[in-house]
């Protein structure tokens, strides 16, 4: 039976593992956001401003939160990858020196035939 390459999750750097387990948190939290109020609607059943309060839920109340989950996942890894950046991670921190440096430039054409001309042909 041919063997895995994969690496087993014991031996998997820090970083990998935060991730992972923020992203179990957060599906955790919008499973909950999602189901809870379909299970409680008979309990939340008042009006909120002429209307039933599960309809603002699910109007208002639900895309507000995932937002809010969405919002929170940016913000932890960006400070994961800061973090993660000043440590220098696996590759020494030049991944995230090349990311800040910011994108580079093309290089000129070495000759006209790069730009779609023959050689020796003047316009």
């Amino acid at each position: 039976m041919p063997q895995s390459h994969a690496t087993p999750p014991s031996r998997r750097p820090p970083y990998w593992r935060r991730n992972v387990r923020l992203i179990v948190l957060l599906l955790a939290v919008w499973a909950s956001l999602t189901v809870a109020p379909a299970l409680y609607t008979r309990y939340l059943a008042f009006e909120f401003i002429g209307w039933p309060f599960p309809f603002w839920l699910a109007a208002y109340g639900a895309p507000l939160a995932y937002l809010v989950i969405v919002g929170g996942y940016a913000w932890a890894m960006n400070r994961a990858d800061a973090q993660e950046a000043g440590e220098g991670g696996a590759d020494g921190g030049e991944a995230a020196q090349a990311a800040a440096a910011g994108p580079v430039p093309p290089a000129a054409p070495a000759s006209p035939r790069a730009v779609g001309r023959p050689a020796g042909q003047d316009r």
